[in-house]
């Protein structure tokens, strides 16, 4: 678009001064920040502002080198649908991505630092897996609570027959490492690995770290 505007530009002889290489990065890394964990995701909603300047150079353009009045066509009632739309799913994302978890508003949350193997790797059926865990917890509930591995397969049944593997954690928070080593279960199609910090003094906690991993059928 930039080598466009600037070849009519001078074609035109009318002088363009347009950086669009710097401005197409600058573009390019904010439409990445999308990725980005919490409320620094809502960084890509200024992804528009890099192209401003390419608006800007057309309506120069446009106006033999003096900045023209924008032109607009008649807004209709589906402008204005589109437009609360739009502005009702923008503020539904801010408010889900700011509002805290629910382990967080009763006083603890968990959450994943690292886990070998990756996120959605592939396993194989029947054969051994080490995983290695790491999660750093908040915890103000309570002065003490425990952090377990849980494995269950698609069907929510126990993946793992052994003693489930559980670290003993103090207020008010830190990282731990847990590792494991379990056996996939010959017909599970998936392995749910389940990270809960339980609280002392609770039975059940939410907010739990959830990592998923597909099962294909073992080779022979």
């Amino acid at each position: 678009m930039g080598s466009r505007l600037k070849e009519e530009a001078k074609h035109r002889n009318v002088r363009l001064t347009l950086p669009a290489i710097p401005l197409g990065v600058i573009y390019l890394l904010l439409n990445a920040t999308w990725h980005l964990p919490g409320a620094y995701c809502l960084i890509c909603a200024i992804t528009f502002v890099p192209i401003l300047p390419f608006e800007l150079a057309a309506r120069r353009l446009n106006g033999g080198g003096r900045l023209a009045a924008p032109t607009f066509g008649r807004l209709s009632l589906w402008h204005f649908v589109a437009i609360y739309i739009g502005c009702s799913c923008w503020a539904v994302a801010i408010i889900g991505t700011l509002i805290p978890k629910a382990s967080q508003a009763h006083g603890y949350a968990i959450d994943l630092v690292n886990v070998t193997p990756a996120p959605g790797t592939t396993l194989s059926a029947g054969t051994s897996v080490e995983f290695l865990v790491r999660v750093k917890y908040s915890l103000w509930i309570a002065s003490n609570g425990r952090i377990v591995l849980v494995f269950e397969d698609g069907n929510n049944h126990r993946a793992d027959s052994g003693p489930q593997v559980t670290q003993n954690v103090d207020a008010p928070g830190g990282e731990v490492t847990l590792k494991d080593n379990i056996t996939i279960p010959a017909h599970a199609k998936e392995l749910r690995l389940y990270v809960p910090l339980i609280p002392d003094g609770f039975a059940h906690s939410t907010g739990e770290v959830t990592v998923r991993y597909p099962v294909k059928p073992r080779t022979m």
